[in-house]
């Protein structure tokens, strides 16, 4: 079963449009409950596309309502580089569709700090005009501006940004 998955996953690495490679993987996971194999997989290995392949193994489990494994891969994701901007996107709106508002309030202020600072005017504009995220944006938490000055400090660092 693992080298099949393996299989699956080289093929995808491949042709990162091809999920159906991905939906097979999805199956078998649901069915065999190896997400935590899988993740294994896909970080130990020379993979180009690792983040892609987490998110969008993520995204189908979510789309197929298997919920219990979508974390598990938006948290190997986010560990692999927790300023990927499909994993900060999908962990809040994931999160927000649970009810976990303060979470993916978090998790939403990070991925717009990111946009603002790599300047993606474009999917800041599309997330402020997202019904689900309005939500969250109307309704900041008490702490919003400490994390974000915290999540700025973290994030000039890393892309070395001065104020």
């Amino acid at each position: 079963m693992m080298d099949l998955i393996m299989g699956l996953i080289e093929d995808y690495d491949l042709d990162i449009n091809n999920i159906y490679n991905l939906q097979q993987i999805i199956n078998i996971v649901n069915e065999n409950k190896c997400e935590d194999e899988v993740i294994n997989i896909i970080l130990n290995k020379d993979f180009k596309h690792k983040n892609t392949i987490l998110n969008n193994l993520a995204v189908i489990a979510f789309d197929n309502k298997i919920y219990d494994i979508v974390i598990p891969f938006l948290q190997a994701s986010y560990e692999l580089d927790p300023h990927d901007i499909d994993t900060l996107y999908n962990f809040s709106f994931f999160l927000l569709t649970l009810g976990e508002n303060e979470l993916a309030t978090r998790f939403l202020n990070e991925l717009l700090l990111v946009l603002k600072i790599t300047d993606n005017k474009e999917l800041i504009k599309e997330i402020e005009m997202n019904c689900k995220f309005q939500k969250i944006l109307n309704n900041n938490i008490n702490n919003e501006e400490l994390t974000l000055k915290q999540l700025e400090q973290k994030l000039s660092l890393k892309y070395n940004v001065t104020n």
